[in-house]
Parts: structure tokens; sequence; C-alpha cells
């Protein structure tokens, strides 16, 4: 038979039928068989027709021979040979995976290979980890059964950080082919199984999310990930698919991470967002009344919404501020952003001086020496408002800037009216 097999497989490259039915009815397969198998499937100008008969002989036959063709597939799906593994693979997983005893047995086989490799100690000096080899199949697999994820992610937190990249590389390439609804993946973003694996749970997420039907199922996963770890890379996944509150109720965990890109990631998700989930002026707002983070967290934040200047124009900057002056006691960090707003937006120099400052000055709320700041950076234009304090105030100013003082006399030297003798006087004594 095996000789049969040899001359009819080299006169046809492509898959014979009667070839097929002499493996699949014969009374038995002699080991000669199984190695003109072998032969064909690992030369490459026979190699589909050896691994389309072997799948026969897997699927069609029983007992010892149907163990001995599974068995060489399962090795050539664990080989070094790509070009053999990946056939191996496909036939391992499609028409195979539909009979309970290959299925059993390949799942077995893989997650047994996945762990060797995982538990064995590396060479010295070895060069790269081989984990990949092994974890096609189980990808495989895992794609077809998302209940084996748990294993994959409890093999995951067994491996070393080299393994760990291959594996999270290989299931960034495979999780898109993954059901998202699945049981198994809520879980693991959940952290109700294998709550250690959570770069795994999140590369699950990331990718999946990509997806905006499936971040719409895995957004209370996340949520819940994230109210139990307090990792707020769980949010950014999913943080387009938030409403407004939602978001709001984040922020403040969001902004304590003290990390650049996770508020980048805010800003990106508020000025792309079709309809815009947040407005920019209401996240501006929102930031200076936020409470429970640090001063310098709330800064790092705005300076990044000042760098957009393409998202954060001076029309929405001026409606903030314009809100914000009325607000009773004003924000920590208001003359803060009034400084930066003049800074970044000259031309706002008249708005700031003329309602904003002016109503400071009208609502007698000049304690902060960061008044005098800001009345610094609006110079010359500010100049006019300055007058309007009372005595000690003007004081302060003029003596706490050389800037507002220099501002001050050029403009009084200018004026054509009478300046009040009070404020001559002062400025002759800060001299």
């Amino acid at each position: 038979m095996g000789r049969a097999i040899e001359m009819r497989s080299s006169s046809d490259q492509s898959r014979d039928p009667t070839l097929s039915k002499l493996l699949i009815e014969a009374p038995s397969l002699p080991e000669e068989v199984m190695d003109e198998l072998r032969r064909l499937s690992e030369d490459p100008s026979s190699s589909s027709v050896g691994l389309y008969l072997l799948g026969d002989v897997a699927s069609e036959r029983y007992g010892d021979d149907r163990d001995r063709a599974l068995k060489i597939l399962l090795e050539y799906a664990i080989c070094d040979d790509e070009l053999l593994r990946g056939p191996a693979i496909r036939l391992l997983t499609t028409s195979l995976l539909e009979l309970k005893e290959p299925e059993e047995e390949t799942e077995r086989f893989s997650l047994a290979a996945v762990k060797e490799m995982v538990e064995r100690k590396p060479d010295a000096g070895e060069p790269k980890t081989e984990i990949g080899r092994v974890l096609h199949l189980l990808m495989a697999l895992v794609v077809k059964k998302p209940q084996l994820l748990v294993n994959l992610a409890e093999f995951f937190v067994m491996s070393s950080d080299v393994d760990r990249d291959v594996i999270l590389d290989l299931l960034a390439d495979s999780a898109t082919q993954i059901p998202g609804d699945s049981e198994s993946v809520s879980a693991l973003i959940r952290g109700d199984q294998v709550p250690d694996a959570g770069p795994f749970a999140l590369k699950l997420l990331e990718t999946l999310a990509a997806d905006s039907k499936l971040a719409l199922v895995l957004l209370e996963p996340a949520k819940e990930r994230f109210s139990s770890s307090g990792n707020v890379r769980f949010i950014l996944p999913v943080l387009s698919f938030m409403d407004k509150e939602t978001i709001k109720k984040f922020l403040p965990s969001l902004l304590r991470s003290m990390d650049k890109d996770v508020f980048a990631m805010v800003l990106h998700v508020i000025s792309t967002s079709n309809p815009p989930v947040m407005l920019p002026s209401e996240l501006m707002y929102e930031l200076h009344v936020i409470d429970g983070v640090p001063e310098d967290a709330v800064k790092q934040a705005l300076e990044q919404c000042f760098a957009r200047t393409a998202v954060f124009k001076q029309e929405i900057l001026a409606t903030v501020l314009q809100r914000m002056v009325e607000m009773s006691p004003l924000p920590k960090l208001f003359l803060w952003t009034v400084i930066e707003t003049v800074t970044h937006h000259p031309k706002l120099k008249s708005f700031i001086s003329q309602s904003i400052l002016r109503r400071l000055v009208e609502r007698e709320l000049w304690e902060s020496h960061m008044l005098w700041e800001a009345f610094e950076a609006a110079a010359p234009i500010s100049v006019p408002v300055l007058l309007q304090l009372p005595p000690t105030q003007l004081r302060e100013a003029i003596t706490s800037s050389d800037k507002l003082r220099e501002s001050l006399t050029r403009y009084t030297s200018e004026l054509r009216t009478a300046v009040p003798s009070w404020v001559v006087s002062i400025l002759d004594s800060s001299s």
C-alpha cells in the first residue's frame, strides 16, 4: 500500500480521492504507510497531499490508526517549519475539531506543550524564546473555544517577561477573531478569572474594544475592573463609549494617575468623538472644580489643554473664564488659568482686562497675589482697570511688579486729564 501511495502521489500533486478511499477502507494501515504519509507531508512538493491524507486518516479511521495520524499532525502543529506548521494547525482546528476525540486530544496536547515551554529552564545565553512556536496552535483553538483564554492567561502569569511579550503580541493578532461577548472574555477583563493577569486582560480589552460594537459589550466589565483595581488604563479603551456623567465620575482617578498619556487619551476622545461626549469648555470647567486631585496633576492636565489650541480655542477659553469669574469662591486655579490664557492667546488681553480683571476688582477679590500677576500678564491693556483699585491694593500691585509700575507711570504721563493726587503719591513713593 505504501508503494501505491508513493506512485499515485508522485504522478498527481492534487488531492486524490482514490488514495483517500484506499486509506479509509483498508483493514489496517501498516507502519510503512504512515511513514510514507510522513514523507509526503515533509516534502515541500507534496506536503499538501500528505497532510490532507493524514487528516483523512485522523477523521475517518478509528483506534490506533487515528491516533498515529493525529500524533503526526500534532507534532507538525508545533514544529519549527512554518510552512508545515500552518497547514497542520488549520487541519486540526477545522474539520478535525468537529470530532470529539481529536478535539479533546488536540486541546490536551496544545495545553501540555505550552505548559512545558513555560516551565522549562532556558539554556544559558539562549538568544530568543521559542514559545511562539507552540502558541500558534493554542491561539487557533482559543478562537474556536474562548474558554481556553483562561488557560492562556494562567500561562501568561507563569511566563518570563520575554515570553509574556510574545503571548501579548499573538493575543493582539488573534483577539479580533475571538467572540467578544464570550463570558470568558468578560470574566478575564473584570478580573473574576486569573486576576493576576492584568496586562493580558488589558491587551484583550484594547484589541477587542477597537470594534465599537464589542466596546459597548465590554464597557461594564472594564468599569468593574477599574473599580476593583484602580488601574485607569482599563477605562481608556472604552472611554469614548461613556456618557458625560460617567466621564466626570472617573476624571479624578484619571488625573491622579499623573500619567500624561492617560489624559492625552481623554483629550483625544473629547476632540474626536461625534457627537461629542463632552464639550471642551465643559472639560475645562470640570478641571477647575474637581475635588480630591493634587494641584500639580490638574495643572498638568490644563497645560495639555492649552497646548491643543485647535481644540481649546480662544472663544472657548473666554466662555469658561466668563463663567468662572462669577463663582464664589473662585476656583483655586482660576487666576493661573487667566495668566495662561493671556500667554497662549495674546489677542484675549483686552477681554481679560475689560471683562475678567475688571469684574474681579468690582467684586473686591484681590486677596491672591496672583491677581497682580494676571494684571502684569495683560499689561499695558490692564492699566486702566488697575486704576480702579483702592489705594492700598494699588500700592500692593505696583510694589509687587516693576512692569505694572512702569506701565502705570507711562500711562498716567500720557493722560491729558489730571491724575488723582493719591495715584501720583503712590507712584512717587514706590519709585
